[in-house]
């Protein structure tokens, strides 16, 4: 048993866990970041729209982050929280017990939840290995690294996959839309990437071929095409043990806007005394994102914090 009651426990040491903790430790709260090493950019090599810290390896930013929030005194701690539980205190504030796979128990006035999602990827033999890299999900955080001259294929899963395939003719040279049995162009679809160059294969992506240890072809039905990258639509769900086991809201689909944990703007969750940043407040997010949600979960925990603070202390003074 850790005696002490933190004021915030983040469970989840990634970017948006880890700039709460900093903001937290700076304003001098008692911060501990219970972290299991397993953030959803864990696969990539640089990450990218990052103003100061483009192309940065992903596992740099965390260890900058992770001695940022030590120098101000906060905490971190490797490990998986398995349990949360959580209880009123006199006055309706809460606290809440969480135990760790180690058997550690902690106490703490509030938690956050940065525990993140987990991407399926679809069912194309041969994919594992190159997500990350030559298999990627958002231009926008890998198109810059597309190699001249390569071939891109978008693999079809719904009616915006023709949007996307338009769209990453910025980056690269070559594109083909594979229909993976997902996509039905309309005739004006069919038009419009036949006027910008961009080929249309029907049937369904089986598996990638490998040469050399790259992408070099494609399977598509009985057919091999040469593409040396591909851009799919993993599904994603977020890690939400934690979320159940306290009774947070968490909605079957993300909405329009990415959020399937609903919260106000500080990530405030249905339930007083849950935090929710990152990946379980907007599935769409980037790492820069991230780390400004971070900051906004932080200054309202410690608006909440400040508020308990103020009601103990005028609760104090009526019993004088």
């Amino acid at each position: 048993m850790d005696r002490r009651t933190w004021d915030v426990v983040v469970v989840g040491g990634g970017a948006a866990g880890l700039s709460t903790a900093l903001v937290l430790a700076q304003a001098n709260r008692q911060v501990l970041v219970v972290d299991g090493g397993r953030p959803r950019n864990r696969f990539d090599d640089h990450m990218h729209g990052y103003i100061s810290r483009d192309g940065t390896d992903p596992a740099e930013l965390l260890a900058m982050g992770r001695e940022e929030v030590a120098r101000f005194g906060g905490e971190i701690r490797s490990g998986t929280v398995t349990r949360a539980e959580r209880r009123e205190e006199d006055g309706g504030w809460p606290r809440f017990t969480l135990t760790v796979d180690d058997g550690t128990v902690l106490e703490a006035r509030r938690v956050v939840l940065a525990t993140g999602l987990t991407d399926a990827l679809p069912a194309i033999d041969g994919i594992e290995p190159f997500w990350g890299k030559e298999v990627f999900h958002c231009p926008y955080c890998h198109g810059v690294q597309i190699r001249a001259g390569a071939v891109v294929g978008v693999v079809g899963c719904g009616a915006e996959s023709v949007a996307e395939a338009h769209l990453l003719l910025q980056w690269a040279d070559h594109v083909v839309l594979l229909t993976n049995d997902c996509v039905d162009p309309t005739p004006d679809d069919e038009a419009g990437l036949r006027a910008r160059g961009i080929d249309l294969h029907a049937g369904p992506v089986r598996a990638v071929r490998v040469e050399d240890g790259r992408i070099a072809g494609v399977l598509v039905g009985d057919q091999t095409l040469p593409i040396d990258e591909l851009l799919v639509s993993p599904s994603t769900c977020p890690n939400r043990e934690l979320l159940d086991q306290l009774g947070v809201s968490v909605a079957d689909e993300p909405d329009e806007c990415g959020v399937q944990v609903p919260s106000d703007d500080g990530g405030l969750t249905d339930v007083r005394g849950v935090y929710v940043t990152g990946n379980l407040r907007d599935c769409n997010i980037q790492v820069v994102d991230a780390v400004g949600h971070g900051v906004r979960a932080a200054i309202a925990l410690s608006a909440d914090l400040t508020a308990e603070l103020v009601a103990e202390a005028i609760a104090g003074t009526k019993g004088l």
